[in-house]
């Protein structure tokens, strides 16, 4: 099998480019390692990719668990940002909202 490319300069960069299946066959769909020098910026990666192939439910359940782990705001603001996206897509309005003012306001 070979070697996972975890550069986080290519990875942003096929990112976007809107290479989001390269990105998640680079970094597959669960939890980084907390241990990564990038763990936070992988991880943004990885939900973003997720909710642009239309995983809504996998970006979700990713989030929720890095979530846990992490109290970067900047984090917090570009993933629910994505988040928003994918319940907009799901005409989950009330809850895109919800999520938009989290992300005013945070």
């Amino acid at each position: 099998m070979s070697e996972k490319n975890t550069d986080i300069n290519y990875l942003t960069n096929c990112f976007y480019s809107g290479k989001y299946t390269l990105i998640l066959k680079q970094l597959g769909i669960n939890q980084i390692t907390k241990e990564h020098p990038y763990y936070v910026q992988l991880s943004e990666l990885q939900i973003g990719s997720l909710v642009f192939l239309g995983q809504f439910i996998e970006a979700q359940i990713l989030y929720e668990s890095i979530l846990k782990t992490v109290s970067n705001n900047e984090f917090k603001i570009k993933t629910s940002f994505y988040l928003v996206i994918a319940n907009v897509r799901l005409s989950k309005y009330k809850e895109a909202k919800k999520l938009f003012y989290q992300i005013c306001y945070t």
